[in-house]
């Protein structure tokens, strides 16, 4: 079993980060396993991944066998013998998209700890969740409107559960951190002024949702959105990008 590279860090990168937060939280009760909770968060991963494949009721070939090739390791049992014909007989992943609906116990314990201790693991769970199902959605080359949907959903329900996104991402600037930062710049301050530093999409877009009314062009904009994130995450590994047309006309009266 191969699985993809991306798929493989995006998992490896939840665990790693909400592992050590689990165990952190149930610490201070007795009789709590530390072993179990790190495969809960595995189990948490798998989750998410094998509900963003069943979200459009295809379940591709590479899709799952990229799924066995990132959790039969880990999860073991029949996962190890398994076979895409083999999950699809199976509720591992039939049936699964409605988890993307409800927010999960694991989530829900993150946010009440929030809540009580001022923390933000609700919006790191936010974060590495998210990473999960876009490089979920980027294993096929062409990712169906049905997945991004799906994805959005999900997003929705843990903004919903009160886990917001961090909204720092990579290649934001940040801009000169002190004077002498700024004058090594001066000749392209006139530049600088007009053209501000990027702003995290997810701010973007959060503020895209504070609009009132244009649900139907918000809901087109978040799909075009979420489809040139798959897409670049495939460039990035170097696979194959579907070519598609990235133009808008709003139509209708201004305002």
């Amino acid at each position: 079993m191969i699985a993809d590279a991306g798929f493989e860090l995006a998992v490896a990168d939840f665990e790693r980060t909400l592992t050590p937060i689990v165990v952190g939280l149930a610490a201070s009760v007795d009789g709590i396993d530390a072993d179990a909770l790190a495969g809960d968060v595995t189990r948490e991963a798998f989750s998410i991944a094998a509900a963003v494949i069943d979200s459009d009721g295809i379940r591709t070939d590479s899709e799952l066998w990229s799924l066995l090739g990132v959790f039969g390791a880990r999860l073991g049992g029949d996962l190890l013998r398994a076979t895409p014909d083999d999950l699809r007989a199976s509720d591992l992943v039939v049936g699964r998209v409605a988890w993307l609906d409800t927010p999960s116990s694991m989530l829900d314990l993150l946010v009440r700890y929030d809540a009580r201790h001022a923390t933000a693991h609700a919006r790191t769970y936010h974060d590495k969740a998210t990473a999960i199902a876009f490089a979920t959605a980027a294993v096929d080359p062409y990712t169906t409107e049905e997945e991004l949907k799906a994805i959005d959903r999900f997003r929705r329900t843990m903004a919903g559960a009160g886990a917001a996104a961090t909204g720092d991402g990579p290649g934001v600037p940040s801009g000169p951190a002190s004077a002498a930062d700024a004058s090594a710049t001066a000749p392209d301050a006139a530049a600088a002024d007009e053209l501000p530093p990027a702003r995290p999409l997810e701010e973007l877009m959060a503020e895209l949702d504070d609009l009132i009314g244009l649900d139907a062009v918000k809901a087109e904009i978040r799909l075009v959105a979420d489809l040139i994130r798959v897409q670049n995450l495939r460039a990035e590994r170097n696979l194959p990008v579907v070519e598609q047309s990235r133009h808008l006309v709003f139509a209708g009266n201004p305002g």
